[in-house]
């Protein structure tokens, strides 16, 4: 049997990241994952602009990198 969960691994990344891009575009304002005491939970890029589009590169990254990785699955899948 086929592994199958790696897709939809890759499919609620991908999800996941085209959320908060959409998100960050919305509202102006994305959250940072980084900073773990609370003190500055989201960028907004009228405060911060290099970190807000550094976060969106960030979660753009992560979509190109997902599809990477599913076009080099599927690639080894269709050769064996």
């Amino acid at each position: 049997m086929e592994k199958y969960w790696i897709w939809f691994f890759l499919i609620a990344i991908a999800i996941f990241d085209i959320y908060h891009i959409y998100y960050g575009f919305e509202t102006g304002s994305i959250p940072n994952f980084f900073d773990h005491s609370g003190a500055n939970e989201k960028f907004k890029v009228g405060e911060s602009p290099v970190m807000f589009w550094c976060s969106m590169v960030f979660h753009m990254a992560g979509i190109l990198f997902v599809t990477y990785i599913a076009i080099i699955s599927w690639r080894n899948k269709i050769a064996t």
